[in-house]
C-alpha cells in the first residue's frame, strides 16, 4: 500500500495472531542473568551462544528509560547497568558476531530490570551507546531487538554528518507533529520511515544464521517487522496515515 509515494505497512494479521507472535518470540529459552558472571555460555540443542558483561559507568542516556530523569544516585542507577562486551551466537549454518557489526567506538548496555515500555531500544548517535532497556536477550524478540539497533548504526555508518543531522531534525519533527498536531514535510517522514527500513534491512542480514538453521522463522520475522503494532515498521506506518488522515502531510 502507498500513499504520496511512500509505502505503508499493510495490517493483514488479527490481534489474536499478534499476541501469539510475540508471546512466542518473547519466551526465553535459556537462563540468561546479565548480573551473574560476566562471562556466560549456553549450549541448545545444535545452537552455542556466548555473552561477555562488564562494569557501566553513569551515562545521561540511561535517563531515557526513567520515569523521571534525575541526576541523583545516578551511580547507583548505573549500577543497574551493563556493558555488552561480547555477544556471539554459533549454529551450524554460521556464526552471528554482534559487535563485530558495529565501530569500535560503539557501546552497548542492557538493563533487564526496568519496567517494560513501548520504547525498549534506543540508538544514540552523540553518545555512541545501544541501549537496551526491559529487554530480555535471553528471548528471539530481545535478539531482534539489538539487531535492529545495531542496525541503525550499520546502516549509516557512510551517511554525512550533514545528513544525519537532518535525519534527527527529521526524526524529532516526525514524532512531535503527531503530539501537537502540527504539519510536518513529507520529505521528513519519508527519510525517517526509510531509515526504519535500512535498519531492519540490516538486521535481517545479522539473523541470517538463526534464520537458515530454523531456530528464527522467517516468516514470523517479516511478520513481526511489519504487522505487529508499536513494535516495528507499522508503527511508523501507523503515525504516517495519520498525518494523511488529518491533512497535516504537506509537499
Amino acid at each position: 500500500m502507498e500513499n504520496f509515494g511512500v509505502k505503508i505497512e499493510a495490517n493483514q494479521i488479527s490481534q489474536t495472531e499478534k499476541d501469539n507472535l510475540l508471546e512466542k518470540l518473547e519466551n526465553s529459552f535459556f537462563d540468561l542473568d546479565i548480573y551473574g558472571e560476566k562471562k556466560q555460555e549456553f549450549n541448545i540443542n545444535d545452537m552455542k551462544i556466548n555473552f561477555e558483561f562488564s562494569e557501566c559507568e553513569f551515562n545521561y542516556v540511561m535517563d531515557k528509560f526513567r520515569a523521571v530523569p534525575s541526576t541523583h544516585y545516578k551511580d547507583e542507577y548505573a549500577e543497574e547497568w551493563k556493558e555488552l562486551k561480547n555477544l556471539k551466537i554459533k549454529t551450524e549454518t554460521g556464526t552471528i558476531s554482534f559487535l563485530e557489526w558495529l565501530p569500535d567506538d560503539w557501546k552497548i548496555i542492557v538493563d533487564s530490570e526496568i519496567p517494560k515500555r513501548d520504547r525498549n531500544g534506543d540508538t544514540d548517535f552523540n553518545e555512541k551507546i545501544i541501549s537496551l532497556g526491559a529487554v530480555d536477550l535471553s528471548s528471539l524478540q530481545g535478539i531482534i531487538t539489538l539487531a535492529h539497533e545495531i542496525g541503525h548504526v550499520a546502516s549509516t555508518i557512510n551517511t554525512s554528518e550533514s545528513e544525519m543531522k537532518k535525519y534527527f531534525r527529521n526524526i524529532e519533527e516526525f514524532t512531535s507533529g503527531r503530539v501537537y498536531k502540527f504539519p510536518i514535510n513529507k520529505e521528513a517522514a519519508e527519510d525517517v520511515i526509510s531509515k526504519e527500513r535500512d535498519a531492519w534491512a540490516v538486521a535481517f542480514k545479522i539473523l541470517k544464521p538463526l534464520i537458515k538453521s530454523g531456530i528464527l522463522s522467517k516468516n514470523n520475522l517479516v511478520d513481526y517487522v511489519h504487522k505487529t503494532s508499536k513494535e516495528s515498521l507499522s508503527s511508523y506506518s501507523d503515525h504516517f496515515k495519520w498525518y494523511i488522515d488529518n491533512e497535516l502531510l504537506k509537499d
